[in-house]
């Protein structure tokens, strides 16, 4: 009888959640989750997640049955101790970390003990990891080995939903998608409707809150006075399928822009943080997206003028045959942790 692999034990160290105030998203809580979902099979994983509300009950909804909260805005001193207590009492074999502001001094420390994996952003590439990962569409797609560190680079190794691995070729039933995330604290979907509220009557919308997002009563009444021209869930279980859907986009800066641009549709990016501008102006120049602005008050009005352009077609799109995004990064992430682990037995 063939004796069953015994499975490695990985820890995600990642936050999130929707706290007044903070534009900590989920973003970093589903990427994670989406890698975790690639690797189930061949391991045991635990999640410790710094919840700054929902985030948790996010990830139980995956049904990871190991996951615990830690202590929101936790110490440098205080994380190594709970980390490397929680890696040695449960045999962690990897750990994999994605969270804003990560300590490179926590790296170094953790590597003392367990092979280590940094998702990060933007070009922030000087962490001391075993595997580094960044899908920021302004790397060049390349895969290198650098000072005893694997180095996962460009959009190709952005880690999406499984789903986002083919191209969907659905019917358009919506002309407009729009999706801020999953906090949307400025209401900035809001702010998207009430721009182009004389145009409801003519287009189709779909609109994602977000998980965490409460309806508001300026939507709940467009809801009623446009039955059947808006559309508005809360989440959904196939976000390619989605944005496949639709003629077009608009999205804030994250990874949903990663999204659209592997299923080919054109998008318009409304930015809610200012680390999400560098992810705008990088699309934009690469002419698969149009940045519309950051979101503040002094730039409400040219937002406005620009969503009503759109509305009225004035700025036209031209599909791309190109595609920087292949969907596949979960799966070319997990083939190369559960490769390290394999070999380093």
């Amino acid at each position: 009888m063939k004796q069953q692999r015994k499975k490695f034990n990985i820890l995600f160290r990642t936050y999130g959640g929707k706290t007044k105030n903070k534009q900590t998203g989920i973003g970093h809580v589903i990427r994670s989750i989406n890698l975790a979902q690639k690797l189930k099979h061949d391991a045991n994983i635990f999640f410790l997640v710094e919840d700054f509300g929902g985030a948790k009950e996010i990830i139980d909804n995956y049904h990871f049955k190991f996951s615990s909260k830690i202590k929101k805005e936790i110490g440098y001193k205080e994380e190594i101790n709970l980390l490397t207590k929680f890696i040695q009492s449960n045999n962690i074999d990897f750990v994999i970390i994605d969270q804003h502001k990560i300590s490179d001094q926590i790296i170094k420390k953790l590597n003392k003990y367990t092979k280590t994996l940094v998702i990060s952003d933007l070009e922030k590439l000087n962490f001391s990891s075993d595997i580094l990962v960044n899908g920021f569409v302004g790397l060049k797609n390349q895969k290198n080995y650098t000072n005893h560190q694997l180095q996962l680079l460009g959009p190709k190794y952005q880690i999406l939903n499984t789903n986002f691995s083919k191209l969907h070729n659905s019917k358009k039933i919506f002309d407009l998608l729009i999706t801020i995330g999953g906090l949307d604290e400025r209401n900035i979907a809001e702010f998207i409707l009430n721009s182009i509220n004389d145009k409801l009557e003519y287009l189709k919308i779909k609109i994602i809150l977000g998980p965490l997002v409460k309806k508001t009563i300026f939507i709940k009444n467009l809801e009623k006075k446009f039955p059947k021209n808006l559309i508005v869930i809360h989440s959904t279980t196939n976000m390619a399928k989605e944005i496949s859907q639709t003629k077009f986009g608009i999205t804030s800066g994250g990874i949903t822009s990663y999204e659209f641009a592997s299923q080919n549709i054109p998008f318009a990016i409304i930015c809610d943080d200012t680390h999400q501008i560098p992810t705008a102006e990088k699309w934009n120049k690469l002419k698969k997206a149009v940045f519309l602005g950051y979101f503040n008050n002094s730039n409400k009005s040219h937002i406005q003028k620009l969503l009503v352009n759109l509305a009225e077609k004035k700025i036209s799109f031209k599909k791309s045959n190109t595609k920087l995004i292949d969907g596949l990064g979960s799966s070319k992430v997990s083939f190369e942790i559960l490769n390290m682990l394999q070999n380093s037995k």
